[in-house]
């Protein structure tokens, strides 16, 4: 049983005071109420909102545990948030969260951090810089009539974020994707410090970088349902390589179209992979047969973007193919799924050089106070999470979504 949520904001300029999407916040909160456990992974995590719903739900007798990066990658960024007279940063609203949770006298949110962090090339290493690899936006809860939840979403839900165009997507009753769920959220604790653990550890090393996995794990991939981790190899195969062939191969089955909604869309030559191929080379293979139509919405053009230069090439290499339609909506696409005939894949990975990189034994070099520090053997790899849809119905309410924004954006010159 599947339930899609989605949200396009009414003003994109406003940074509400219940962070970047109320409207999923609102609807996640319903999903999760009266649950027995909740385990939640969440990139930023400084919605008050979010938090004291999750606190209350502590207090009733639910053991709730949230995994999320740390305060160093959080920007400091002052911005204008409805419903408050000063400006706020996202790092002001997670300290407050959690302080709340360190001084508390009554049973709180258990808060665990994962410092992992990852760099292709020498970085410089600055607060606030998002170096770090947990990306997943994803929930398991778990209800004392033996049913859960998995839940998926795009949206940070994070205050002093951006208002987002987001989606959720909410399964019950597919084992698969429990099994992975369950799975993912058992190596993440192995892999995740407490507070307490993360204030020792900061104390003796000053800087996140010099953080090693715990434990990694070799397992099997499950049907639906798909994680990449530092920690994960699927039959010993990086995880995120792995996750690049599942989407090649659904991209291939494509018979009559292919709809790709992500904030980026650059993965092109990219990072990690024998071959080179991205994303981008392989539609340009598939629009060889111009009887499929694809589309490709995203967020940011090459002039908007870091990695500037490989989305320039990709733009460029599609705005050949006669079949190919880009558009963009910029600042709002926050979106991240990709709709091929009757099926549709939902991601919190954009479709970016890296996001599908992976480099077991890599030496990564940052640059910290003017000088390079070499920290070998870390693992190149994104935490993110992936689940194929084969519902014609949900498959219908991620189109009309996507053409509700695709209506609103401009064409790539």
């Amino acid at each position: 049983m599947y339930r899609a949520y989605f949200e396009v904001p009414s003003d994109p300029k406003v940074k509400h005071e219940k962070g970047s999407s109320p409207y999923l916040l609102k609807k996640l909160m319903v999903e999760l109420q009266g649950a027995e456990s909740i385990q939640a992974s969440f990139f930023l995590y400084n919605n008050r909102f979010l938090h004291d719903f999750l606190q209350k739900q502590v207090l009733q007798g639910t053991q709730v545990t949230v995994y999320t990066i740390p305060l160093d990658g959080y920007s400091e960024v002052e911005v204008p948030v409805s419903g408050y007279r000063e400006k706020k940063s996202k790092r002001q609203f997670a300290e407050k969260i959690f302080q709340s949770i360190l001084q508390s006298a009554v049973p709180a949110v258990e808060l665990r951090l994962f410092p992992h962090t990852y760099v292709w090339s020498e970085t410089q290493f600055t607060r606030g810089t998002y170096a770090y690899s947990l990306h997943a936006k994803c929930v398991l809860a778990t209800f004392k009539d033996g049913k859960h939840k998995c839940i998926l979403t795009s949206s940070n839900l994070a205050c002093a974020d951006q208002s987002h165009s987001e989606n959720m997507l909410v399964m019950e009753g597919d084992q698969e994707s429990i099994h992975s769920y369950m799975q993912f959220f058992t190596h993440l604790r192995e892999n995740s410090l407490s507070l307490d653990e993360y204030r020792h550890f900061k104390a003796a090393t000053h800087h996140d970088v010099y953080y090693k996995l715990q434990k990694k794990t070799d397992t099997q991939g499950s049907g639906n349902t798909l994680f990449t981790a530092p920690w994960f190899t699927y039959n010993s195969q990086g995880s995120p390589k792995v996750a690049r062939t599942y989407i090649f191969e659904f991209i291939k089955r494509a018979q009559s179209r292919i709809y790709i909604c992500s904030q980026h869309v650059n993965d092109y030559s990219p990072f990690g992979t024998e071959d080179h191929k991205g994303i981008v080379e392989l539609l340009t293979e598939i629009a060889v047969n111009q009887e499929i139509e694809i589309k490709v919405l995203k967020q940011t053009t090459s002039e908007q973007q870091k990695q500037g230069s490989r989305a320039e090439k990709a733009e460029k290499v599609l705005s050949r193919l006669p079949n190919v339609e880009q558009k963009v909506w910029h600042p709002v696409i926050h979106d991240k799924f990709i709709i091929v005939d009757n099926s549709v894949v939902v991601m919190t990975a954009n479709i970016t050089p890296t996001q599908f990189a992976w480099d077991q034994d890599r030496d990564m070099i940052y640059v910290i106070d003017n000088e390079s520090v070499n920290i070998p053997n870390n693992c190149f790899a994104e935490v993110n999470a992936f689940h194929f849809v084969t519902d014609d119905e949900v498959t219908a309410q991620y189109e009309q979504h996507f053409f509700q924004l695709w209506q609103s954006a401009r064409n790539l010159p």
